[in-house]
């Protein structure tokens, strides 16, 4: 009875969505083969308000917002992609590199601890997702974006060298090391 019903109602609804994907995509074919960036942020912003939890379509939505240099806007599309698929590399990577971007260190204010703390867990999130060296060398170039921040405050210098050998620690290619010999 009621169970069957239940599951014949989501069965119907993965059709249809699956059916307005495909329409939709068809749709904005052309505007993609063209390379129209107007028609495209135009149709990827349709697509996320109507399927707002599609990583397909938060994805190309990220990616465009990105390359028309729409950052904050593609930090907010790359965040929610990351609360729907926490495993999604690219996206994680981005929201990382988006925060330690945005931290400022400013030898007249108190560093922020929360926000700092929280780029930690991010970055020792990132290792948990992937042991690829390319990715462990993201996380140590990170690291090392962290200690020169500190460093071009002017202050600070055990946090520069603690940032630093976490640099090193994550390096395993070596690429870092004469970038982190400041």
């Amino acid at each position: 009875g009621t169970a069957c019903s239940r599951r014949k109602h989501s069965v119907t609804n993965s059709i249809r969505r699956w059916s307005a994907t495909r329409c939709f995509i068809r749709l904005c074919l052309p505007s993609t083969q063209a390379n129209d960036t107007t028609a495209m942020m135009r149709w990827s912003s349709l697509a996320v308000q109507y399927q707002p939890d599609d990583l397909r379509f938060l994805q190309a939505r990220g990616v465009l917002l990105r390359n028309a240099g729409h950052n904050d806007s593609a930090l907010a599309v790359y965040e929610h992609i990351v609360e729907l698929d926490p495993t999604n590399l690219n996206s994680v990577i981005f929201v990382v590199q988006a925060h330690v971007e945005a931290f400022t260190v400013d030898s007249t204010t108190p560093v922020d601890t929360e926000a700092l703390s929280s780029i930690e867990g991010e970055l020792e999130n990132l290792l948990t997702l992937s042991d690829n060296p390319g990715i462990i060398t993201t996380v140590g170039g990170e690291y090392l974006k962290l200690a020169q921040k500190f460093g071009q405050a002017g202050n600070a210098w055990p946090t520069v060298i603690q940032y630093a050998e976490r640099a090193l620690e994550h390096d395993p290619n070596g690429l870092l090391v004469a970038a982190a010999n400041f």
